[in-house]
């Protein structure tokens, strides 16, 4: 699934609006970037598949103490048959439901693959590219549901990374209730507030150096 199908023209273009709000008030360049999952975490497919398979072999050996008639064990072609097929649909099952593959993916890998994947975008999108590197980007993946804020070095020495912690808030709610858009517009607002009390301000001949659209990663 492509990520701008989590997102209408109505949200792009509120989106952009948002931005070039926010960026009226200081000579911050907000950068919103939004990627549907930052890893495939093949691991979980097999870890769930694992899990399945013991778990049916597990049962399977308690009902032949339970039901020695049944003789499941003994009969070692229809005992393998069921171990593989649980095993299977073990497989597949993160396939099907994003919340347990979340689950066995684990939050740590999660943050990591999301730090580094935010980093990249920081550089493919340039953002350090502006005059008193005042560049943040605003990093969203879906799947993971976290968001990360970035800062250059012009907006580092002024706004704490922990200040961005309300604004990483109201994008991960914003995932959770899927109203994705919403939630990034919010985001940018509450962004441009931060910069505007941390005084970044906006020079008398400030000018729009990065593009204010959602991109898509």
């Amino acid at each position: 699934m492509k990520v701008d199908k989590f997102f209408n023209k109505d949200d792009f273009e509120n989106i952009k609006n948002a931005v070039k709000q926010a960026e009226l008030k200081t000579s911050g360049e907000i950068v919103p970037y939004a990627v549907e999952r930052c890893d495939n975490y093949g691991h979980t497919y097999w870890r769930s598949g694992l899990f399945f398979g013991i778990l049916s072999g597990l049962a399977m050996i308690i009902l032949n103490f339970v039901s020695p008639d049944l003789l499941i064990i003994n009969n070692s072609l229809f005992f393998f048959m069921i171990l593989l097929g649980f095993t299977v649909v073990g497989y597949i099952a993160p396939i099907f439901i994003p919340q347990y593959k979340r689950i066995l993916a684990g939050q740590a890998a999660m943050n990591k693959f999301v730090e580094l994947k935010a980093k990249e975008a920081f550089l493919k999108e340039e953002v350090f590219k502006t005059r008193d590197r005042t560049g943040i980007l605003i990093f969203i993946s879906l799947f993971e549901r976290i968001a990360v804020v970035i800062g250059d070095e012009g907006i580092n020495s002024k706004v704490a990374q922990s200040d961005w912690d309300g604004v990483i808030k109201t994008i991960v709610e914003g995932i959770k209730s899927k109203n994705n858009g919403s939630a990034i517009v919010k985001a940018i607002e509450l962004c441009g507030n931060l910069l505007e009390r941390d005084k970044v301000e906006r020079k008398s001949d400030d000018t729009n150096e990065l593009k204010d659209e959602l991109r898509i990663g």
